[in-house]
């Protein structure tokens, strides 16, 4: 704790008139020895979180501006879409969640809790399965084609119920088919007795910048309401869309 502490002071020297510094510079800033500083600036510089400069200066890695990005990226798309998962909360009576892609799984931005007593329990800021859950199959499913393959490749498929897809080629085919249909399905393969239905929040080249599911109880959700909730969905997630300014066709 107190390595990352030191690390993150390193980091708040860096500022818009001060974005290049010196070892020393740092040491003086936070009163740390330079041999201390030169360590930490050094994993930062692995990482990727600082540069180091032909002079030997520091500055801000782009690391930061890719994680920026995802922070600024992820509170525009919850702006666009957060009365428009109250509305399908409304109608559906059920959980909203809404998500972006992180890695290998799906991470929850913002999520509207059923007020029914029989409820699926929604966390912001959960990391939840891209190939079992019905908002992780919808951000998949519309990801560009290598990219899509990269995280196959890097994907685990585990067991979660006895429904989940486990099988390569059978959850690339499961894919398909929801690029067909427009939406996704999660037919308790997550969670047993839950059964969920999402879709992509697609930009102006039809690949998924995030995703938005109702979800409950599979007594509540039954297999026929399914394709009432798909359309459901589906019109939700062609709202933001269209929000954040992506052409809808």
């Amino acid at each position: 704790m107190q390595v990352l502490k030191r690390a993150v002071e390193i980091l708040s020297c860096f500022s818009m008139r001060k974005p290049v510094l010196s070892l020393g510079e740092i040491s003086e800033q936070t009163g740390m020895p330079k041999p201390t500083v030169y360590r930490i600036c050094n994993a930062l510089v692995e990482l990727g979180i600082l540069t180091k400069n032909p002079d030997k200066t520091y500055s801000l890695g782009y690391k930061l501006l890719e994680l920026g990005s995802i922070v600024l990226s992820s509170l525009e798309i919850r702006k666009a879409a957060i009365d428009v998962m109250e509305q399908l909360q409304a109608i559906t009576g059920e959980s909203i969640h809404l998500g972006i892609l992180e890695g290998t799984h799906v991470l929850s931005i913002e999520a509207l809790e059923s007020s029914q007593s029989l409820r699926t329990k929604v966390y912001i800021g959960k990391r939840a399965s891209l190939y079992s859950t019905a908002i992780g199959k919808a951000l998949l499913a519309f990801l560009p084609e290598k990219q899509q393959e990269e995280i196959l490749e890097k994907i685990k498929l585990e067991p979660r119920t006895k429904n989940t897809i486990t099988d390569k080629l059978k959850l690339i085919e499961e894919l398909r088919k929801i690029r067909e249909r427009g939406y996704s399905i999660d037919n308790m393969e997550d969670e047993e007795g839950i059964r969920c239905i999402g879709a992509p929040i697609l930009n102006e080249k039809g690949f998924a910048v995030a995703s938005i599911s109702i979800s409950g109880p599979a007594s509540r959700i039954s297999e026929d309401k399914i394709e009432e909730y798909a359309k459901l969905v589906t019109k939700a997630a062609k709202e933001i869309s269209r929000r954040l300014g992506f052409l809808i066709k």
